[in-house]
């Protein structure tokens, strides 16, 4: 990306660039841009970069129109998921697969393509699944990763189809399909990876835990540079009670990490995700007093949301984090 040479310190100009970064203040949250304030040929003074760096504790406009937006989004998408979840859990309505199906055929998304696939495949249509997928570069702009995804689901149908075909039932992990399978189980990072490790858990040729990997930056940009944090909580070594997100700002997913140092014996922990707006969003319950919980993204949208750690009817610690998609 190029910048205005401004920002690469080719003229003084350094109290238009404070000016125009507090009055946008998104600007702060953006790296590139605090990174661009270092490298200037003549520095920006410290206390003109303190006045932008509090634009990651304000709300501009944008943001809160992206999450107005997110919110109803959100909306439209759970609404969406329960009439999923009807429709498979719903044993008396004959038409439920069709039902499905409709609802998959009108949604746009990525995810419905690939379960139209598992459709199709279920009605032994192999022509219907290879024009979906085959579709499916054609109709979407995919980043690296859901490209390298792409191709395993490739990989993973094509394993289906010729069990299908061959009068093999798709539970079985026949012996010429497992080097394949065990190739595609070594990613991390797709869901036919995780299909491919479950056939071959189920097969008992596999012993597999899940990872979870923890973020290990401690609020250090890979820049070096520390950034100034959201994070309300109380620090871990104090007696006080704390919750922490991380990453921060979350991407794909989050994992909360709590701790509840009250006396209470039978804990009843409840994580209040809220909006900008102050609507809580989703509720986690747990009767641990220390857990750390992964919480995926998808149906979430980008904005500024707040986590809150209750007990027994007391908030007990709350923390600021973004979602960044």
């Amino acid at each position: 990306m190029n910048y205005h040479p401004l920002l690469q310190g080719e003229g003084r100009g350094e109290v238009m660039i404070r000016d125009i970064m507090v009055a946008n203040p998104q600007s702060a949250k953006r790296d590139s841009l605090m990174q661009k304030l270092d490298e200037r040929i003549v520095p920006m003074p410290d206390d003109m970069k303190e006045e932008i760096a509090q634009g990651i504790y304000t709300q501009s406009l944008k943001e809160e129109l992206e999450s107005e937006s997110g919110y109803y989004r959100n909306r439209e998408r759970k609404v969406f998921y329960d009439l999923i979840r009807c429709f498979h859990q719903d044993s008396l309505l004959v038409s439920s697969r069709d039902s499905i199906k409709q609802l998959r055929l009108n949604d746009e998304s990525l995810e419905s393509k690939y379960s139209l696939a598992f459709i199709y495949l279920a009605e032994d249509s192999t022509s219907r699944v290879n024009e979906v997928l085959s579709d499916i570069p054609g109709s979407f702009t995919l980043s690296q990763t859901e490209f390298m995804t792409h191709q395993d689901y490739l990989s993973y149908f094509s394993i289906l189809t010729q069990m299908t075909s061959g009068g093999i039932g798709s539970c079985s992990v026949y012996s010429l399909y497992i080097p394949v399978l065990q190739l595609l189980a070594t990613g991390d990072y797709s869901l036919p990876c995780a299909y491919a490790r479950n056939a071959l858990i189920g097969a008992g040729l596999l012993d597999y835990m899940e990872p979870i990997v923890l973020d290990d930056t401690n609020g250090i940009n890979p820049s070096g540079s520390i950034r100034l944090g959201n994070d309300t909580t109380q620090s871990r070594n104090s007696n006080e009670s704390y919750i922490r997100i991380f990453p921060n700002p979350a991407v794909n997913y989050f994992i909360i990490e709590f701790e509840d140092r009250s006396d209470n014996v039978n804990k009843t922990i409840r994580i209040k995700l809220i909006d900008n707006y102050g609507r809580t969003i989703r509720e986690l319950w747990s009767n641990k007093s220390y857990a750390q919980i992964l919480v995926r993204t998808e149906t979430m949208t980008s904005g500024s949301y707040l986590c809150e750690l209750w007990e027994r009817g007391k908030r007990k610690a709350s923390t600021k984090f973004i979602l960044s998609k």
